[in-house]
């Protein structure tokens, strides 16, 4: 995979966002649509710049997502969907 650039998720990109989600579970048997998992990402809202949103791109395509939050920073972990 080619270097990836961090932005800020656009509203054009949770669609790509939501078949990443998808993806990463689906060597699990049984596992969960990620809809809910969606519109829970959908409503962040950044607070006074202390979490943060972003999806990385590699040229044009979505190839993961994060977000930062004090939580995740605390337990040392994030949140990241990654396709190889």
């Amino acid at each position: 995979m080619s270097e990836a650039t961090l932005r800020a998720p656009g509203d054009d990109d949770w669609p790509a966002i939501l078949d990443l989600a998808e993806l990463s579970l689906a060597e699990l048997p049984n596992a969960p649509s990620q809809h809910e998992w969606l519109n829970n990402r959908r409503s962040f809202t950044p607070s006074d710049g202390v979490q943060q949103h972003f999806v990385a791109t590699s040229g044009e395509r979505i190839v993961g997502e994060l977000l930062i939050s004090p939580e995740s920073a605390i337990r040392h972990t994030h949140d990241l969907v990654r396709t190889h």
